[in-house]
C-alpha cells in the first residue's frame, strides 16, 4: 500500500479541516494517509518512509506557521525526492482572481525560500473564525472584512472553503502518487 504523509499547520482550525479532507483520498486508490500537525509531530516520524508528502499551512497576516517552515527546511531534500505538494489556506473570504493570484505568489515564494520544489501548489479560501479569534484579532479581521463587504456577524464563524476544489486537488495528487486500482465486485 502506498503511504502518504500529510503535515499541516493551523491557527484557528480550518487548515486542519482541509488536511482531514485531503487525507480521505478517493477509495479507488490504495493509499494510506498519516496526518500530523507540524507543531505536534509524532516522535520518530521518518519522512523517508513515505511515498508522498503533502504539506498544508494557513497564512495569517502574510506569514505561515513557523512549525511548517521548520518541517519543510528540515526535510526539503526528502520532499524533493518524492511526489509532494503544498496547500495554502488563505484569507478570511472567498478568493477573487486578484486575491488568488496574490495567495499563489505568497505560497510559491514560501516554498522556494525553503528549497522545496513541490509538484503542485494549491491555494484555498479559509474561514472567518470570529468565535475562535482572540479579541484583538477579531476586531482587526472584522475591520478588514467590513471594508471588503464581507460577513461581519462575529457571533458565528463563516466558512469560505470550496470543498470541491479541495477534493479535486486530492484527486490530482492521488493520481500522481498511485494509479487507480480496479476493484472487483
Amino acid at each position: 500500500m502506498t503511504k502518504i504523509l500529510i503535515v499541516y499547520g493551523t491557527s484557528y482550525g480550518q487548515t486542519a479541516k482541509v488536511a482531514q479532507h485531503v487525507g480521505s483520498l478517493p477509495r479507488c486508490f490504495e493509499l494510506s494517509a498519516t496526518i500530523a500537525r507540524a507543531d505536534r509531530l509524532p516522535r520518530g516520524l521518518a519522512v523517508d518512509e513515505y511515498d508522498a508528502v503533502l504539506i498544508g499551512a494557513s497564512i495569517n497576516f502574510g506569514r505561515y506557521q513557523r512549525s511548517v517552515a521548520r518541517f519543510i527546511a528540515d526535510h526539503s531534500s526528502a520532499l524533493n525526492r518524492v511526489p509532494s505538494a503544498f496547500f495554502s489556506v488563505s484569507g478570511t473570504r472567498p478568493l477573487t482572481p486578484r486575491l488568488h493570484a496574490r495567495a499563489q505568489r505568497l505560497a510559491q515564494h514560501f516554498v522556494a525560500s525553503l528549497g522545496w520544489r513541490p509538484v503542485e501548489i494549491a491555494t484555498f479560501a479559509g474561514a472567518a473564525a470570529y468565535t475562535r479569534y482572540p479579541l484583538r484579532t477579531r476586531w482587526l479581521i472584522l475591520a478588514i472584512t467590513a471594508l471588503e463587504h464581507g460577513p461581519t456577524d462575529t457571533h458565528r464563524d463563516h466558512e469560505f472553503t470550496d470543498w470541491s476544489e479541495v477534493g479535486a486537488f486530492a484527486g490530482r495528487m492521488a493520481t500522481r502518487i498511485a494509479p487507480p486500482v480496479a476493484h472487483m465486485i
